[in-house]
């Protein structure tokens, strides 16, 4: 009856009735529990062909109500452990997905005997929603995930089989993304088009922008806020939310924990690496920077670890930005610190200290020019945009002259490099609520920017 219609949530089960001629929907039945458990949530439900109502609680049951009524006259107790999230109906089998990872196929009728199961990978989370695509060659299984991920594996073909027996999911989700705030963006070095993201889910994903497809999923047991890496290493540093720093080495696709410790009594705010590869500046939120070194361990000097070096403190509102020089000052490595309420020192790495006379460093190359606030910049903090809401994250394409910024209200300002007057032109894009972090990919042909509690990202292209 196209007239009948079924809402569930909250303690709630109820047929509605709608009257053309009235103009008005009233309700007609609400659900019968009879002896059967009444959970407090209904989360999920479908119809088959004969009108059957089929629903999924939150304490796992399944049940069925037959013949478009509101009496229970089949139910599976207990399918999973947890809420039932999704439910499926193929080619007579029901396909049921719930919070404890679990996919698993029934054998529709009286009995509803379970026949098999599949699993998701422990990075991807819950089954959130299911879903049967009919191919051309073989039927295919698409599963939304808690964890925002979109995975498939093919269905069984073999007449008498069950659906799920014998298929697993790929090794690479069709979709990948994250489900908390999102905090960090880098570009894999060495690599044109990759760049990561890591956030508070301690999701670290990895993408390939030229094919706008997904390369790989790591999880923490930690929330991130920065990351960092460098070339011709597969050493990779994230930064905490309650101060931590982990060094991890990545081998065969496994990484190995180098070094761990809370450095700092507030989070993570930058992360940057020298180009000697052997010094780590760390700038919290508190506004100091904590220098790590590549030196050797005290009980065995052939053997060399990351040790906590020194800290300064270098601006008063944080530390949202780090660079090191690539050229030596009197014989010490140099890194700038910036941040968003327009801040800047120059910081001597080597005697922990800070540098006051700029001029020295006036004529130094710098590793990524992504300054805050700096002098090929300072046009695009005078303007009206960054006037009406603070900048947020700064990046330099140096090979096309283009200088991308990132602004609190979702903006973002496309200038030319260098950027020094107050009316200098700019593109204006919208993105999502916030902008967080943005980059472009090593090649330029790609903006990568990512939203913060929307978990956002999006990849612009350059023409």
């Amino acid at each position: 009856d196209p007239n009948l219609f079924v809402t569930v949530g909250k303690d709630h089960t109820v047929w509605w009735e709608y009257s053309e001629a009235l103009g008005a929907i009233n309700i007609k039945a609400a659900g019968e529990y009879q002896t059967f458990f009444k959970a407090r949530y209904v989360v999920s439900l479908l119809h088959n062909r004969q009108g059957d109502l089929v629903t999924g609680d939150s304490n796992g049951n399944v049940y069925v109500w037959g013949g478009g009524g509101n009496l229970i006259t089949n139910y599976i107790k207990h399918a999973h452990e947890g809420p039932v999230f999704s439910l499926c109906l193929y080619r007579g089998w029901l396909l049921t997905g719930g919070h404890d990872s679990a996919l698993r196929c029934w054998q529709w009728g009286r009995n509803m005997d379970r026949v098999s199961e599949l699993r998701l990978p422990v990075t991807e989370g819950a089954p959130r929603c299911i879903r049967a695509h009919r191919g051309a060659e073989v039927d295919r299984l698409i599963v939304g995930t808690t964890a925002n991920s979109m995975l498939d594996c093919p269905l069984c073909p073999e007449p008498g089989l069950a659906p799920l027996e014998g298929v697993a999911f790929g090794d690479v989700p069709i979709t990948q993304g994250h489900y908390d705030q999102l905090q960090s963006l880098s570009l894999v070095p060495g690599h044109e088009s990759l760049f990561i993201t890591a956030g508070y889910d301690s999701q670290v994903c990895i993408f390939n922008a030229d094919n706008h497809s997904s390369v790989q999923k790591t999880v923490l047991k930690k929330k991130c806020i920065t990351y960092a890496s460098w070339d011709e290493s597969s050493t990779i540093i994230f930064g905490t939310r309650n101060g931590e720093i982990i060094i991890l080495y990545e081998e065969n696709s496994n990484l190995v924990e180098l070094f761990k410790s809370s450095i700092a009594y507030c989070k993570v705010s930058a992360i940057a690496m020298s180009h000697t590869k052997e010094t780590v500046a760390v700038g919290g939120s508190d506004g100091r920077v904590h220098f790590l070194r590549f030196l050797p361990t005290e009980e065995d000097p052939t053997v060399r670890a990351w040790q906590p070096a020194g800290q300064l403190l270098a601006t008063r509102h944080g530390v949202d930005a780090l660079d090191f020089a690539e050229d030596f000052i009197d014989e010490s490595l140099i890194v700038c610190a910036t941040n968003t309420s327009g801040e800047r020192a120059i910081c001597d790495a080597t005697n922990f200290c800070l540098l006051e006379d700029e001029e020295k460093v006036r004529d130094v190359r710098w590793k990524t020019h992504n300054f805050l606030f700096a002098y090929y910049n300072v046009g695009a903090w005078n303007s009206k945009s960054s006037q009406e809401s603070s900048i947020t994250s700064v990046d330099v394409c140096i090979e096309r002259e283009l200088l991308a910024v990132g602004l609190n209200n979702g903006h973002i300002l496309l200038y030319k490099y260098p950027c020094t007057k107050s009316d200098a032109y700019c593109h204006t894009f919208v993105g999502p609520t916030k902008i967080t972090a943005l980059k472009f990919t090593s090649d330029g042909r790609h903006l990568i920017s990512i939203g913060g509690r929307d978990a956002c990202v999006m990849q612009w292209r350059l023409t």
